[in-house]
């Protein structure tokens, strides 16, 4: 990514934060990012939409990277998928652009990660289906794969009456994802 590139994202999520997602112009996005309004447009067309569709992007492949590294870090994909759900509730309400687009414009921010969605399967799933595949816990890893990382997120981004700060707790809570993912006995898929 070239610096000005990278300039203007993050003058737009300095101009999310501060004037929120729903507010936020052009004008706002090159004055945060010391820039001209010509300047956004020459390295994003569509304007202050790209500009933000490029932003969640980014942001969505930051987290991606952590979870694959989490995932890709204990003995096995149970492991690392207790470690993916210790660390993304916490990470998801800690992280500041996501919580000022909530706050500010939260129709607009699920119609943008609703578009990027698959994409962010696309860069997770290959992981766990290759802990999968390694485990041979599954007979069809790709599927059972997208199904984990979906049903992981859903918990991560609203954990309902799940505490995923006891240790207990997300262990039993992986239990259940890994038989439902894989159609293990006792699963509800």
């Amino acid at each position: 990514m070239t610096d000005t590139r990278a300039r203007i994202l993050d003058g737009a999520g300095d101009a999310l934060v501060r004037f929120g997602l729903a507010k936020t112009t052009v004008e706002d996005i090159a004055s945060a990012a010391g820039v001209g309004r010509a300047t956004v447009y020459r390295w994003f067309e569509g304007g202050r939409s790209e500009v933000f569709d490029a932003l969640v992007a980014r942001e969505l492949g930051k987290v991606a990277d952590e979870i694959i590294v989490r995932i890709g870090s204990g003995d096995d994909l149970a492991a690392g998928l207790h470690e993916v759900l210790r660390w993304g509730g916490p990470a998801i309400r800690g992280h500041t652009l996501l919580q000022a687009a909530l706050d500010t414009g939260p129709e607009e921010l699920a119609v943008r990660l609703a578009r990027l969605e698959h994409g962010f399967e696309d860069l997770v799933a290959p992981m766990v289906a290759e802990r999968l595949a390694a485990s041979a816990a599954s007979p069809s890893p790709e599927d059972d794969a997208a199904y984990l990382v979906a049903m992981m997120m859903s918990v991560v981004a609203n954990p309902g009456s799940w505490d995923l700060e006891d240790d207990d707790e997300v262990g039993r809570l992986v239990d259940t994802l890994m038989r439902s993912a894989t159609g293990a006995p006792g699963s509800a898929r």
